[in-house]
């Protein structure tokens, strides 16, 4: 059976890997810079080389000629909405630049006909122009509000018909209820304000994840029963995301959080990859 090879850049957990399963894609390599990622990228996808790197300045020229797809995800921190009111430095700013340019110029670099980045939607601004991209709300796939940009030479899925919402990922008990969370109030016009947090309603379709740490503790919550309030634990986030219930992560609580928000969305994603394999084959 034909095979797309492909290789994954600023891959972080794996989300893309696991969107490629029982596809007709084979990841041959995985490249990023933080250890706790490829650790647990090898664990979770042992046939896949891990390298750490920095892609912005990696020499990927070994790789030429053997790939046909190029995935990835490109970290987005400078231009996230917490950037807009706390700016990046120029050298962070110059950072940036640089890895989109790299990224930009691997497909052509390696010759790989087929290639597509995940970001926010707030890249479309950066690109240069005629860069083909298009944009997806991953509520037509999964239980998730996260429009998000998908970067390159592959097909935009079919809108979806998803009806999964919220309640389908939340866990059994026990469950937690952060200090700074009691005496808040639920407000999605004012989220975020000292005496509100942001309501996840069962029911609905999620906000996009987010990184949960301490200091977002009492930043959002979903409803527990009529009258109680309570923060969404690491794993509920992780199957939001798409990630299945055996799923490896390797890192802090707090990293594993963050390593799950940063993914790719895992089931739209996957409506993307299938759309290509159609195309390609």
């Amino acid at each position: 059976m034909k095979k797309l090879t492909a290789i994954d850049v600023c891959a972080g957990a794996g989300g893309w890997a696991v969107a490629a399963r029982g596809l007709p894609i084979e990841i041959v390599a995985a490249f990023d810079r933080a250890d706790d990622c490829l650790a647990t990228y090898a664990r979770n996808h042992p046939g896949v080389e891990t390298v750490r790197c920095d892609v912005s300045t990696h020499d990927f020229r070994a790789w030429k000629g053997g790939v046909d797809l190029i995935l990835g995800g490109i970290p987005c921190e400078q231009i996230s909405d917490y950037r807009a009111i706390h700016k990046s430095s120029d050298a962070e700013i110059a950072g940036f630049a640089a890895l989109i340019d790299k990224c930009l110029a691997l497909p052509r670099e390696l010759g790989a006909r087929w290639w597509c980045y995940e970001d926010v939607a707030r890249i479309e601004k950066l690109l240069p122009p005629l860069t083909p991209h298009f944009m997806v709300d991953a509520q037509s796939h999964s239980a998730q509000r996260r429009m998000r940009a998908f970067i390159g030479n592959c097909p935009m899925p079919e809108r979806g018909t998803c009806g999964d919402t919220l309640q389908r990922h939340l866990r059994r008990g026990p469950y937690r209820i952060g200090s700074r969370l009691v005496g808040r109030q639920p407000s999605r016009n004012n989220a975020f304000k000292p005496d509100t947090f942001y309501p996840w309603e069962p029911a609905a379709k999620s906000p996009c994840v987010i990184t949960l740490t301490s200091r977002r503790d009492s930043e959002a919550a979903t409803r527990h029963g009529e009258q109680h309030w309570r923060q969404l634990e690491w794993q509920e986030l992780a199957s939001l995301q798409g990630f299945p219930d055996d799923y490896l992560f390797v890192g802090s609580p707090s990293r594993v959080t963050k390593m799950i928000a940063q993914a790719v969305q895992i089931d739209t994603a996957r409506a993307i990859l299938q759309a290509l394999v159609a195309l390609a084959f």
